[in-house]
């Protein structure tokens, strides 16, 4: 009988890991003989520039305790998420979208990107900002503000979004894979080059998607005509080496289904991860 009470208790620990805590929950007793108390919460960065962002941060307590050192000290891969056009970007829509993305990637430190001036959109080359924004730059400044303040693995640092996002997470994946290694994509298409060094990007997108077609063509998006590649084009534009993936969902249109993003986060973490 002490042999099953045993197992059973095995089997209960066992559940509790895989499981995991609730996002943004305090995982304080999760060690009973610890009494190191592990949480993450959702906070607003400034730059210099006066640009900002959110990030769902860790923090441990007492700062000194052998387990909090550990936890903390830990370098973390990194997800910068770019909404689509017109996005809101205050600390509740910022806090949904964080905590849905840390319970796809439990030990990963996400970031959600805000627009300059507080225009909800972002320069992604083919959209979708009136004058040109140095967003690639931004990206840049924000991952160096993250590294300031937080153990990070600068080779395992990955962008991904929406729409409009989802452009701009293939820029800086094209324009920038020395800084962002991989790119997952909903409902967007890069048109520029991306051939300055081996990358990787994977594409969502709608079959009957109409603000960005999926074979290309001009539509009026954001005030302004703009005209897409198609989606697939992308691929052909890569240096070699590099891995494209296209996930064409059938009767779907620019909305894709909230699986689609799950799936392109996850994707994300094993390919960043991957190295």
């Amino acid at each position: 009988m002490g042999t099953l009470r045993i197992f059973r208790l095995g089997v209960v620990i066992l559940l509790a890991w895989l499981v995991g805590a609730p996002a943004g929950v305090s995982t304080a007793g999760v060690a009973a003989s610890s009494a190191a108390t592990t949480t993450w919460s959702v906070e607003l960065r400034t730059l210099e520039d006066g640009r900002t962002y959110y990030i769902d941060a860790p923090s441990c307590a007492p700062a000194d305790a052998t387990e909090c050192v550990a936890f903390l000290g830990r370098a973390r891969e990194v997800v910068v998420w770019f909404h689509g056009a017109g996005g809101h970007e205050d600390l509740d829509t910022a806090t949904r979208w964080l905590t849905s993305l840390h319970s796809w990637g439990r030990d990963t430190l996400f970031v959600f990107a805000t627009s300059k001036g507080g225009t909800r959109v972002f320069d992604a080359g083919v959209c979708c900002t009136r004058a040109p924004v140095d967003d690639v730059g931004y990206l840049v400044r924000v991952i160096d503000d993250v590294a300031s303040r937080w153990s990070v693995d600068r080779s395992r640092v990955g962008a991904a979004g929406f729409s409009n996002g989802g452009i701009m997470a293939e820029r800086l994946a094209c324009e920038r894979p020395d800084v962002v290694v991989a790119a997952s994509s909903l409902a967007g298409t890069f048109a520029g080059t991306c051939d300055l060094a081996t990358t990787h990007i994977a594409q969502w997108h709608g079959a009957l998607d109409k603000p960005v077609p999926l074979n290309g063509g001009t539509t009026w998006v954001v005030g302004a005509e703009r005209t897409f590649p198609p989606a697939a084009s992308l691929g052909q534009r890569m240096l070699s080496g590099s891995t494209f993936a296209l996930r064409v969902r059938p009767g779907v249109g620019h909305g894709l289904p909230w699986a689609d993003y799950r799936e392109s986060v996850r994707w994300l973490l094993v390919t960043i991860r991957a190295g």
